[in-house]
């Protein structure tokens, strides 16, 4: 037994590191054409003796949503998206099984989420130090305002909505993180700089969203963590690097607060109305199991019949739309499953400030996606 428990703590570690490896070629953007991130993950987990299997409704959800997914490839209307789509259905569930295995061991994943700080900070100063070429650029063009420009900066390669849910979760990730290293003065000190500096690149995203999602995350924050030194020290970090990017960008920053001023800010709304209005007529052909992962756009422009005089983009009005065309009302029923069982689970850890921030980004991000589908781009 004790061999057994041996080999698990080293295969353990191995899982570690493939997470983390993982976790940089999917932020980066790395090339991957045969498909490593799957072996990475994968491999770790033959050599894995199990003693005992507990199994929770969390995976229960997740196994069913996987499961369903899989059908996807033999219903949907475009097999061929389907099926490449379902890679990402594959890669998730293996990161989900290999951060199962993982969990059991505290200091396992308090080196996950220092790994994890480490690969997110280093993507967003490259993502600020990118802003800021970006900024030269147009102004050197004579513009002083950034917002009618905003679509043209891809920070790592992400649009500017992608990424700005990307920052939103490592924003849960850092204080997760911070609450973990109580101990440690320099490194909750590090991580106090880091949530600033995440905080400063979301307001610079200029993305209405987000702004509103930053909003609510904060309240929330707020209202459910215990008050304290070190959520003081935080607030104050957030509030002067926040200040200075409000200061220095007030033009940028004062036209996405105002929501609906200039006439991309109008179109964008009007094309969310129309897209919501065509997304229900797609949701009434393929009611039950929806058109598959991954073809919302095939569906939706087959509806509108290529009609150029409508307002159109590729990502779904928001994420409710997307699952519903997607994967139709047996998937919504899945997603609600498994949001059930999450919110169980951190209703019985509600004593910990953990368990209320992880609920809490959660939640954020769910705010995030509604105002558009971006998650799964």
């Amino acid at each position: 037994m004790e061999e057994v428990n041996k080999q698990n703590v080293l295969i353990q570690r191995v899982s570690l590191f493939a997470l983390w490896i993982v976790t940089a070629m999917l932020i980066f953007h790395a090339d991957d054409p045969y498909e490593l991130k799957m072996v990475f993950l994968l491999l770790p987990m033959f050599f894995m003796r199990q003693t005992s299997v507990s199994i929770s409704w969390i995976d229960v959800a997740v196994g069913l949503l996987w499961l369903h997914d899989l059908t996807g490839c033999l219903t949907g209307i475009n097999s061929i998206q389907t099926v490449h789509s379902f890679g990402d259905s594959v890669l998730c569930l293996l990161g989900y099984l290999a951060i199962r295995q993982i969990s059991g061991n505290r200091t396992n994943i308090q080196l996950l989420l220092k790994g994890l700080c480490l690969l997110t900070s280093i993507a967003v100063l490259l993502a600020l130090f990118s802003f800021f070429v970006f900024q030269h650029s147009i102004q050197s063009a004579g513009f002083k305002e950034l917002y009618s420009f905003r679509f043209l900066f891809n920070p790592l390669g992400y649009a500017t909505n992608s990424w700005s849910t990307v920052l939103i979760a490592i924003l849960g990730i850092i204080l997760v993180t911070y609450r973990s290293y109580f101990t440690s003065k320099i490194t909750r000190r590090l991580l106090c700089l880091f949530f600033a500096i995440t905080i400063s690149a979301i307001l610079l995203s200029f993305s209405r969203g987000a702004y509103v999602t930053l909003i609510v995350y904060s309240v929330l924050l707020l209202l459910c963590t215990k008050s304290n030194i070190h959520k003081l020290r935080i607030l104050g970090f957030s509030l002067l690097f926040g200040g200075i990017i409000c200061y220095f960008f007030q033009k940028d920053v004062q036209t996405t607060l105002l929501m609906n001023t200039t006439v991309s800010q109008q179109q964008s709304n009007k094309g969310r109305i129309q897209a919501s209005q065509t997304a229900l007529n797609v949701f009434k052909e393929h009611m039950i199991h929806g058109v598959g992962k991954g073809n919302y756009t095939l569906a939706v422009d087959k509806q509108l019949n290529q009609d150029s005089t409508v307002g159109y983009t590729s990502y779904a009005p928001n994420i409710i739309v997307q699952w519903g065309i997607e994967k139709g009302i047996l998937g919504i029923l899945l997603y609600l499953f498994l949001a059930f069982c999450i919110g169980i689970e951190l209703w019985k850890r509600r004593k910990s400030d953990i368990a209320i921030i992880a609920g809490c980004t959660l939640f954020a991000i769910f705010v995030k996606e509604m105002s558009l589908g971006t998650i799964t781009s």
